[in-house]
């Protein structure tokens, strides 16, 4: 599931909270875990990761880092929003 906007986080609270039990893998950008944090009185943003910085997983009380294949500028693409790129 995706947490999909900072202000899904803010009110649809009780929501999400019916359907974590039904979630494998949760993501969300920056903003939008920040925001969540924030709602469910966490008190912490330090798992925040981001950029060529390794993947944080959370899963049955383990951390696990997984590091980031770091791609040429040339293949990064931004799909949000995004129109098809036109890549050679």
């Amino acid at each position: 599931m995706n947490l999909s906007a900072p202000f899904i986080c803010e009110f649809f609270k009780h929501v999400q909270e019916k359907v974590f039990p039904c979630i494998d893998y949760l993501f969300g950008n920056e903003t939008e875990a920040r925001t969540f944090s924030k709602v469910h009185g966490w008190e912490t943003d330090w798992f925040i990761t981001q950029g060529a910085d390794p993947v944080v997983l959370a899963e049955d009380g383990k951390v696990k880092h997984f590091p980031v294949n770091l791609l040429p500028r040339q293949k990064l693409i931004d799909t949000n929003g995004a129109e098809k790129p036109d890549v050679k």
